[in-house]
């Protein structure tokens, strides 16, 4: 299912998420509601990222600008993609972030991007990245839900992150505020991951492993974590 911004929107405020108002135009004559004031966005309604770069974006002050932006938008064509549809929309005011939500087929999961600045070639450009709980800065990680699939898929969103070369990684959990927002806890996450598994291999118990990660790391805070973790790594599955 492809859904444009239209039709993302309207389905957003049925299930009463705040929108902006907004109404779609076909023609450059329509006749908007009286609620909708000006100033409004036009927005070319395609299938394809990056319109405002292409010129399918445009501030509209007065009702000869917005019958001018849906003249000249209307029919053309960007990036390959015919624009039958325009979305005029009111302006807001406020904070802006990026958020997006995108299936991750491969591993039957969802992947969620946050950024204080949004828009095209976000993941390119992300300079800080919010991880979350995917990485932690100074303390040991909470393992005990997770397995070898989940682990490696892990260590996975771990690299995706590390190709973006952001400039700070802002971890979920840190040994101290004052800590560092170094990049350098993605690939230290990767390194911790990687010892859990090759470490449980050669541990007769969950005793054995939580014993030899807080030997490799006797730095980090919050080692009842890893007793419990590993703890976990070595109950049986549930039947």
């Amino acid at each position: 299912m492809m859904l444009l911004e239209h039709d993302a929107k309207e389905l957003l405020a049925a299930d009463g998420v705040p929108i902006p108002m907004g109404v779609l135009a076909t023609t450059a004559d329509i006749e908007l509601p009286p609620a909708l004031a000006r100033p409004w966005m036009v927005k070319a309604q395609i299938p394809v990222g990056g319109r405002g770069k292409a010129g399918g974006i445009s501030r509209a002050e007065t009702a000869a600008q917005l019958r001018q932006s849906l003249s000249e938008l209307l029919g053309t064509t960007i990036k390959g993609q015919t624009v039958r549809a325009c979305r005029i929309e009111q302006c807001v005011e406020g904070m802006e972030c990026y958020f997006s939500i995108s299936l991750d087929a491969t591993h039957g999961r969802l992947r969620v991007l946050l950024h204080s600045q949004g828009g095209v070639d976000i993941e390119a450009h992300a300079g800080h990245v919010l991880a979350a709980d995917v990485a932690f800065n100074g303390v040991h990680p909470w393992l005990g839900a997770s397995d070898v699939a989940s682990r490696a898929a892990w260590r996975e969103s771990l690299k995706k992150l590390a190709e973006y070369h952001p400039a700070a990684v802002v971890a979920g959990h840190k040994k101290d505020v004052s800590s560092p927002d170094s990049p350098a806890v993605l690939d230290f996450m990767d390194h911790y991951l990687a010892d859990f598994e090759s470490l449980k291999k050669t541990s007769a118990n969950g005793q054995d492993l939580a014993a030899a990660m807080r030997a490799k790391y006797p730095d980090l805070a919050v080692p009842i974590l890893i007793q419990f973790s590993a703890q976990a790594a070595f109950r049986p599955p549930s039947p």
